[in-house]
């Protein structure tokens, strides 16, 4: 009875409306009608929404704009670097593919075996970059995607990777001002450009694995910008980055202790 008369209503209204304005009101209240005929066909799935359809669409907007789906990530096309450290890698030994910004005596990058395969141990404080011999002062096209994976150890506090976007060893006196200071922090849970933050799963403060866990790192940059994400989840954007990216250099934090791996590591283009 109750759906007979709300539908009998909206024929009289809208006789009383322009053509334009009686569209979107009958738009609206036929949305409410099916809404209710759901509620009756359907009543358990509907108390399981509260019945506030309003709501559930503006918590999936503001999901999605904040951490998109990883369809948005499409790895480039051309091939500038890439080390699966499947080569004739030695273990306790130098990986071949890459250069370290300083020597560590204590603590150098080397090839380790780990899970069952190779992975580059990266030194307390030490940083590498990859050895590209083809544009070698600046090989870094204006539009490029960045993969790789990094470890994090268990329990272990103010575990950090850096990346710049040039060689500190063989870049470092022809890089201009503005990229000096294109510096990207990566954490268990998130990614700083020290002033703003993107975090994995809504954390709003740094956080530690009780577990190790391997974290797949995948950047585009395009158009002076920068989309970055974390296991296939998009957390962080940065716009109207400054200054020419001429190469990668990947360090880590000498604070903690514990071992930090890096394998996997891609850089590609479409250009």
């Amino acid at each position: 009875m109750k759906l007979i008369k709300t539908t009998a209503l909206i024929i009289l209204l809208s006789l009383l409306f322009s053509n334009n304005t009686q569209a979107q009101f009958f738009k609206k209240l036929q949305k409410k009608i099916d809404r209710k005929i759901e509620q009756v066909i359907n009543p358990e799935e509907n108390e399981s929404k509260n019945g506030n359809d309003d709501i559930a669409e503006n918590s999936s907007d503001k999901y999605n704009n904040n951490y998109r789906n990883y369809d948005d990530f499409v790895t480039g096309e051309t091939t500038i670097f890439f080390d699966d450290l499947s080569g004739n890698e030695v273990i306790n030994q130098h990986p071949n593919k890459w250069r370290t910004t300083f020597s560590n005596a204590k603590d150098n990058s080397e090839i380790i075996e780990y899970e069952g395969e190779k992975v580059i141990r990266l030194g307390s404080r030490q940083g590498i970059s990859p050895v590209i011999t083809q544009n070698k002062d600046d090989y870094l096209p204006d539009s490029f995607t960045l993969e790789f994976d990094a470890s994090f150890s268990a329990n272990s506090l103010d575990q950090r990777y850096y990346i710049k976007f040039y060689d500190l060893k063989n870049q470092k006196d022809i890089v201009d001002d503005e990229n000096f200071y294109n510096d990207f922090t990566f954490t268990t849970f998130g990614v700083t450009d020290d002033l703003t933050q993107g975090t994995l799963n809504g954390a709003e403060y740094y956080q530690e694995s009780p577990t190790p866990v391997w974290r797949h790192i995948a950047m585009i940059y395009k158009n002076n910008e920068m989309e970055i994400y974390y296991d296939g989840q998009h957390i962080f954007h940065k716009g109207d980055i400054k200054g020419n990216l001429i190469g990668i250099t990947i360090s880590r934090s000498d604070i903690s202790t514990n071992d930090r791996f890096l394998k996997n590591i891609l850089i590609a283009t479409n250009n």
